[in-house]
């Protein structure tokens, strides 16, 4: 996992999250493994049967076209069987002489239900998944090692999610404590660039020279949101 620590440093040093960073990353690999060979993977067909893409990633996988064919030729063809399995299982409830014991019928509806639910993560999200509890694992071995902990207090770039993930999985007192005490500070000195900002909208002060207060709104955005998400709209 040294490349992964590496990787890190490297975020870290960019000033970009690390967990929204390797996250994006892996969506990206997806996308290029699935034009390589995903396209036609059988185990892909089947954890696409048990769930499906979810709406943005389907969405975004429509670009490779004919290239889906296969796959969801096969999923279809599963769906197929399901719902018509589905159906024969309802005519024999129709055809029950319990059918009018509403309690039965909603106990045996749900049994059906089941049938047609999904049980698998879209395998985007999965991916995605995956990387962030690795990510995690790795960070928490970062700012386990000596000088890492200096690195990162100047520099904080942790996404507010990620920073709330890194405090739920920390085992490690001391660190819980640095990041709590690095981002607390973090966000002080972006409140006190706000009341500059607006200090400086009132035309006694309009004159004076813009500073880092103009650009406050913007690393705010980045803490709030997927960073990966924010520099690929820049």
């Amino acid at each position: 996992m040294d490349y992964l620590l590496r990787g890190i440093e490297r975020y870290v040093a960019a000033g970009e999250c690390p967990v929204c960073r390797e996250m994006w990353e892996a969506e990206e690999a997806f996308y290029r493994w699935f034009d390589i060979e995903y396209y036609g993977s059988l185990s892909l067909f089947e954890q696409v049967s048990r769930g499906g893409f979810c709406a943005g990633h389907g969405k975004k996988l429509a670009a490779y076209g004919p290239l889906l064919t296969g796959m969801y030729q096969f999923v279809l063809g599963g769906r197929l069987k399901l719902l018509d399995n589905y159906r024969m299982r309802l005519g024999i409830l129709l055809m029950s002489v319990w059918r009018k014991l509403s309690f039965l019928l909603r106990f045996l509806h749900r049994r059906l239900d089941k049938m047609l639910a999904a049980d698998k993560l879209c395998p985007v999200c999965e991916d995605r998944e995956s990387a962030r509890k690795l990510c995690l694992i790795m960070l928490h071995r970062y700012l386990a090692a000596p000088g890492n902990r200096a690195k990162y207090g100047p520099n904080p770039c942790l996404c507010w999610d990620h920073l709330v993930d890194m405090l739920a999985t920390s085992q490690d007192f001391a660190e819980t404590i640095f990041l709590v005490e690095v981002h607390l500070g973090q966000l002080r000195d972006w409140e006190k660039q706000f009341s500059e900002y607006f200090r400086k909208l009132d035309y006694r002060f309009a004159a004076e020279a813009k500073g880092q207060e103009q650009h406050v709104w913007h690393k705010a955005l980045r803490f709030s949101v997927n960073q990966a998400k924010v520099a690929k709209e820049e």
